[in-house]
Formats: structure tokens, sequence, C-alpha cells
């Protein structure tokens, strides 16, 4: 087990203070958008974090944990008419990880964010983030998304993983990808979400299968999972 974080440092004195607690190995992202990175800016990225005796482990590619309205590639999970050109330069952007010596990259398949309830208070008065079935809006209507069945979700997944996982098996980048968090009911806010299970992560690790193809653990979806997949088949 390794000891690192993927928080964005603010600043030189972050960076400082991640050494001085023992830090070793960082996900941590150039400034500017990831569409935008070049070869040089990686390297410079690379050589900062270094030079405070730390390894940049992992960036993120350009398609994150936001709504699908605030991504820098939305086209690739809309299927829209720029799929092609920003699968491209996602292509790219791993070829320059190589060159630039950043072994992995994560990344979010997510249409409609991170549903969240109110902080919640936990343990010696920490506040902490919550997702409670019985407090949204379970009828919500579509987003920016619009509706989206299971086997839609899957067949862009399936294009995604058929365009990247060869790219990032051939310059052997290790790509992560973040279950859905947490898991929603099929069609909430008009999507039916299929990383939020495990079952549906073993059938995404099954597709396009390389050992260059796997997750960014996070333990937080599960407890959430099961706990809403528990009461609804009380009810």
């Amino acid at each position: 087990m390794h000891l690192g974080t993927q928080n964005a440092a603010r600043d030189d004195n972050d960076f400082k203070t991640f050494a001085q607690l023992g830090l070793k190995h960082l996900c941590s992202d150039p400034p500017g958008k990831p569409t935008g990175w070049t070869l040089d800016d990686l390297l410079r990225h690379r050589e900062k974090v270094e030079s405070f005796g730390m390894s940049l482990d992992m960036v993120q590619l350009p398609m994150s944990s936001c709504p699908i309205e605030l991504q820098d590639s939305p086209d690739i999970l809309l299927a829209g008419p720029n799929r092609d050109r920003q699968l491209e330069v996602i292509c790219r952007l791993i070829e320059n990880l190589k060159t630039a010596g950043i072994p992995a990259a994560k990344y979010n398949l997510n249409l409609i964010g991170i549903p969240r309830t109110e902080m919640e208070i936990g343990r010696g008065g920490s506040r902490h983030e919550a997702f409670r079935w019985d407090k949204v809006d379970q009828a919500a209507s579509p987003g920016a998304a619009g509706t989206v069945s299971e086997d839609e979700n899957w067949e862009r997944i399936d294009y995604f993983l058929s365009q990247i996982v060869p790219v990032a098996e051939a310059n052997q980048i290790r790509l992560a990808c973040h279950p859905h968090d947490p898991y929603t009911p099929p069609g909430y806010k008009g999507v039916t979400r299929v990383l939020g299970t495990v079952e549906g992560l073993k059938k995404f690790l099954s597709m396009h299968e390389s050992p260059y193809h796997g997750l960014n653990f996070c333990q937080a979806p599960w407890p959430k999972c099961w706990t809403i997949r528990a009461r609804k088949s009380a009810t």
C-alpha cells in the first residue's frame, strides 16, 4: 500500500505540506483544461512534483465527475457529432503520458454528476457527504443528457473503450475508471447508470479486457449502493 492523495494542490505550500506528511504518490493535474495539455505541460508538472520528493503517478482525463453539461468532452457519452474528435484528443493525451513518464490516468463515465443530499454530521463533529434516497426527488426530470437507457449507456461505454483501451495498452498507460457514485435506481434523472453495482463493474471490466483497463477503487459508492437496493427490496 502506498500513501498518496488526489486533492489538488493550491500552491507550492500545499506540495510542501504533502511531502512533510509523508505523501509520495500524487494524482495531480497540470494547470488548465486536460484537452489543452501539451507534452511540455505534462513534463513540467511531473518535474515540479518530483522537485518536492514525490512521484506524479496519475492525472485526470477530460472526463470528470461533473454533470455532462460541464464536462470538457461531453459528446463521448452523449454520442454527439464531436465524439470521434474528442476521443482523438484523449488518445493523443495518453500517448503524451507515455512520453512524459506518467504511468496512469483516471476518468469518469458520468452523465448526471454525483447526486448528493445535505451533508451530515459524523464522529467527532465532522461533516461528510451523504446520499439518502428518501430525501431526493425520485421523479426528477431528465437533465442535459436526456433519457439514456441501460443498453444505450453500455453501447456508448463500449465505443469509448474500443477506441481508448488499445491506445492505453500500446503505450502501457493504466486507465482507472471511477464507479458511479452513488448507485441510483434505473431511470433516475432520465439515466440508467450501469457502473454503480458489482455486476455492472464486472461486465465493464470484461469488455475489451486488458491489464491496462481497470478501476479507480473507491469504497464510497458501495455502502450507498447496498443500502438503497436493500430498501427497495424491502418495499
